[in-house]
């Protein structure tokens, strides 16, 4: 006698939960998108759905992680050379597009049944020769991706702690594995989510950029608390522009992700960024005499 799996509800709005195990038929009623497709694209919020299994049928794509800890993920295309195709751009445009890579496991046939495994976003991506489904040799686009929840302790300690320009410096750094070489493009990678995050509570000074308040309590260190939010997306977490994130109160951060007029109240906010983000780049390019 084989034990029930335990199931999940998909939450109606709002992130999902790690480790968790949904229904795919739950997940498409909410994000919507094609259900037998490996790579998702939801129209309905910025997220696109990777699903991966390890039935022996589909292992002619060679998905998985490298010693470097690239996770190595095959674009869409079962049959002739890969092309770039909408749910492809939509994995190799993530960072631009604002989406989140939210990555599934497959637990169990019976029932649809998935392990939200990952939070990834896109690193690089190669082009190779592999065998498609019916053992043909063809051209195959795979996605590098790196996973947002990976340890970084000792490169985020690098990263400065104070001063307005050089967080931003460090936030706006471009990564070029072609360039820096893999390790390092990684390392660079780290450094520029977790300089993002820094820059937008450095920018904030203890008042939330989205209702004005001051911080509500300070922290054991007694440094005013403040979460940082990125506006485009469902997960709060990895690089993202510094126009697109928010340093927000708890309260504000909610209501960004739960409530009835989130749409709204984060695209006002996006506007209000904007706004100071082109303030700063003006008088960075113009100093007042």
């Amino acid at each position: 006698m084989t034990s029930k799996v335990p199931v999940d509800l998909v939450p109606s709005t709002g992130p999902l939960s790690l480790g968790a195990i949904y229904r795919r038929a739950d997940l498409h009623t909410r994000f919507g998108g094609s259900r037998f497709s490996g790579i998702v694209p939801s129209k309905r919020e910025p997220v696109v759905l990777l699903f991966h299994t390890e039935e022996p049928a589909q292992q002619f794509y060679r998905d998985g992680f490298d010693s470097n800890g690239v996770y190595w993920y095959s674009a869409e295309g079962s049959s002739g050379d890969m092309t770039w195709t909408p749910s492809n751009r939509a994995v190799r445009d993530q960072a631009e597009l604002g989406f989140d890579l939210f990555f599934f496991e497959r637990v169990q046939r019976k029932d649809g049944l998935w392990r939200f495994a990952q939070t990834f976003y896109y690193f690089s991506h190669k082009q190779e020769q592999r065998p498609d489904k019916a053992a043909n040799t063809r051209s195959a686009i795979v996605f590098g991706l790196l996973s947002v929840t990976a340890a970084a302790t000792e490169i985020v300690a690098s990263v400065p702690a104070t001063g307005l320009d050089a967080l931003r410096t460090a936030a706006l750094a471009i990564v070029d594995p072609e360039k820096l070489g893999v390790q390092s493009a990684i390392r660079n990678v780290y450094l520029r989510s977790e300089a993002v995050r820094r820059y937008a509570l450095a920018r904030a000074g203890g008042t939330c950029e989205a209702c004005g308040y001051v911080a509500p309590f300070k922290d054991t260190a007694g440094i005013p608390f403040l979460e940082v939010h990125h506006i485009d997306r469902l997960a709060d977490s990895g690089p993202d522009r510094v126009d697109r994130v928010a340093a927000v109160c708890p309260n504000c951060h909610r209501r960004c992700h739960y409530s009835g007029d989130r749409l709204q109240y984060n695209s006002a906010l996006r506007a209000k960024i904007a706004t100071v983000e082109h303030l700063y780049e003006s008088q960075r390019c113009h100093p007042p005499i």
